[in-house]
């Protein structure tokens, strides 16, 4: 069964609601909530959900408005503020109402980053630099040594917040996504560390195809080796392309190395098609039909 992300159209709804009711009448059977914003209906959302009877499998946290910088408050699950880590702890939980009355098994978790200064805007010039065929710029490395020699405290903090959550929702899978920036939690072997902390508990890596392929353009792991090493523990996907720069497209005619993906994936791992709005519902179906092959 392959779902279809809210973050397709959320935004041009401004609520969940109406945007599942459009999946539905398009003839998705599954979704998965996730509101780049405000979402006050959230909780009516996964009662829409059973009562449209369109599978809600997982909800990408959070759910919930709040004065963020950036619209995730969950990047500060690995903060050193301990202010920050337990607000973003609580804008996680806020979230576990809605994943209830849809009958979610999986909540996708962003679980923060180490506080490394101008990561994102030092790794859009390596991105910039690789997609217009120049070599990688020479500061990749003392970057990375910079994550590193900064990382424990964070990776702590992280795990941290992971506790305090399966703690408060024993029943739920937290899935851990592979994110986009090097600076970012988890990394390749963070995931590994953050499930043998958590053993015992319902926690569990999350896949992202277009995170994969971009971190490995500027110099991260080989995309092919997160599901690799994590495909046993792994909940599930979100599928998009990437071309240059762009990710976050239909799957298919893109970047993305598919027949690698295809050797990574199970019958049991849910499969979310994640795109973003900029792209039609033509565009949609036409990724919905190429994913369903994989």
């Amino acid at each position: 069964m392959l779902a279809v992300s809210t973050t397709w159209n959320h935004g041009r709804h401004a609520a969940l609601c109406p945007a599942v009711r459009e999946l539905a009448a398009l003839g998705y059977e599954a979704v998965e909530l996730r509101a780049r914003g405000a979402a006050p209906d959230r909780e009516e959302a996964g009662r829409l959900c059973r009562d449209l009877r369109i599978r809600c499998r997982s909800v990408h946290a959070p759910l919930t408005a709040g004065p963020w910088t950036d619209g995730d408050p969950s990047r500060d699950l690995a903060s050193l503020d301990e202010a920050r880590r337990a607000r973003a702890v609580a804008s996680v939980l806020g979230t576990l109402p809605a994943a209830a009355e849809a009958r979610a098994e999986v909540i996708v978790l962003h679980l923060g980053e180490v506080e490394v200064e101008r990561a994102r805007e030092r790794q859009e010039a390596w991105l910039a630099a690789v997609t217009a065929g120049d070599p990688l710029p020479g500061d990749r490395e003392a970057a990375r040594a910079e994550r590193a020699a900064l990382r424990d405290r964070h990776l702590a903090a992280a795990a941290r917040s992971l506790f305090e959550l399966t703690r408060a929702e024993p029943e739920v899978t937290f899935a851990l996504e592979n994110r986009l920036h090097f600076h970012e939690i988890p990394d390749l072997e963070e995931v590994e560390l953050l499930l043998e902390d958590a053993a015992g508990k319902r926690v569990a890596y999350w896949h992202d195809t277009g995170h994969a392929h971009l971190l490995g353009r500027v110099g991260g792991p080989d995309p092919a080796a997160w599901l690799a090493r994590h495909g046993p523990r792994c909940a599930g996907l979100h599928l998009h392309d990437v071309v240059g720069g762009v990710d976050h497209l239909p799957p298919g005619g893109g970047e993305v190395e598919w027949a690698a993906v295809r050797e990574g994936i199970s019958s049991r791992m849910l499969r979310v098609l994640e795109v973003h709005a900029r792209h039609s519902a033509e565009e949609l179906a036409a990724g919905a039909s190429f994913a369903r092959g994989l």
